[in-house]
């Protein structure tokens, strides 16, 4: 009951893990950032408030506000992309070393494309995921903000590239590697509390294996090169997760032993089967939708790109529901009734007592 969490955080029954900062804890739809790109879906956001036509009512002005401040929004990250093109280019024109300044060059022409338009090569897919993995840091100051299913909504560019002749495993695995040390540089601000009980993580999960929307093991060469930068470069973001079933092929398997023996702590191993069987039966979600989950953060579970309603009650304070208890249900510093026991404490055994108490814990 959403009502009575809130209330209890409030009475300090419940303890927020996060009480300094928004909690974080998603996985957006990369795969539409890196295959659509922004400034398509800004047109179709347009065509949405085109379609509401006169502000009638509540409804109609919120989803209205809605969608604006969701193109400016968007709009803001293809002009964070294009500074970083201006300061590549600026950078091009004072550099002497002609092999540095055509790099440079480059990544201008890679942050002017994307994330507004939808990305061709590996490169420019890795860079209009990592505007949105840093945009949504800026904008959030959240954690748990993960990359999900890399390797799927990566693969394509990747393969194309790859059977193109354009793209190397060493040109591939140097990006990987480049991309665990900016995962790395971003910093969280938030309170000294939690700072101390975090030591700094952020908890970006990257997760690879499980099965496609068919059901057909999804392992590929991208998820054995993202384990072998996770033994290359022994940084502590982003932290791996593996959908871990019996199918998956052997070579993959292997690969994954052999990140864990690097000894970083990673990657973590979930039963895909069991997890899509819960998705199933405890969300609702259909079987393709089920499919597609990632660990996000720790172990937080999420279908990617469609957030699920969660509340998460992270500590609760076992002496503060003891106190509820010997004082009749009543918090004794607001005064509030936050639970009726079935006991009287005034005729009440040690024994009644402290099975009252184990009760209103588990309510």
């Amino acid at each position: 009951d959403f009502d009575q969490v809130e209330n209890w955080q409030k009475q300090l029954v419940f303890l927020r893990f996060m009480f300094d900062v928004p909690e974080g804890r998603l996985i957006v739809d990369y795969q539409k950032v890196i295959d659509e790109g922004l400034e398509s879906i800004i047109e179709r956001l347009k065509g949405k408030m085109k379609a509401i036509g006169s502000l009638n009512s509540k409804e109609d002005f919120d989803r209205y506000n809605f969608y604006k401040g969701t193109i400016m929004a968007l709009e803001g990250v293809i002009n964070f992309a294009e500074n970083h093109a201006k300061e590549a280019e600026r950078l091009a024109g004072i550099c002497r070393e002609q092999k540095r300044k055509e790099e440079l060059l480059e990544i201008a022409r890679i942050c002017r494309k994307v994330p507004g338009k939808p990305a061709d090569t590996f490169h420019e897919a890795m860079q209009a995921f990592w505007f949105t993995q840093v945009c949504l840091f800026i904008e959030i100051n959240g954690r748990g903000i993960s990359p999900g299913r890399f390797d799927q909504y990566m693969y394509r560019p990747f393969k194309k590239d790859f059977e193109a002749g354009t793209l190397t495993e060493e040109k591939a695995l140097e990006l990987l590697e480049l991309m665990r040390i900016k995962c790395t540089e971003i910093a969280r601000a938030h309170a000294t509390f939690t700072e101390s009980y975090l030591g700094g993580s952020i908890y970006q999960n990257v997760t690879l294996g499980g099965v496609d929307r068919y059901g057909v093991p999804a392992d590929n060469k991208l998820s054995k090169l993202v384990l072998q930068a996770g033994v290359n470069v022994k940084t502590w973001q982003p932290t791996i997760s593996v959908r871990w079933r019996d199918d998956l092929s052997e070579s993959f398997k292997m690969k994954v032993v052999d990140c864990i023996k690097a000894g970083s702590g990673y990657p973590a191993l979930f039963n895909d089967k069991l997890a899509t069987e819960r998705f199933m039966s405890v969300t609702g979600a259909n079987l393709e939708d089920a499919r597609d989950w990632a660990p996000c953060g720790c172990v937080d579970m999420q279908i990617c790109g469609k957030r699920m309603p969660m509340f998460s009650v992270a500590n609760t304070n076992n002496p503060k529901i003891f106190e509820l208890v010997l004082n009749g249900g009543v918090n004794p510093v607001t005064g509030d009734k936050l639970v009726d026991l079935k006991i009287d404490l005034n005729k009440a055994s040690y024994e009644e007592i402290v099975g009252e108490y184990k009760r209103v814990c588990e309510l």
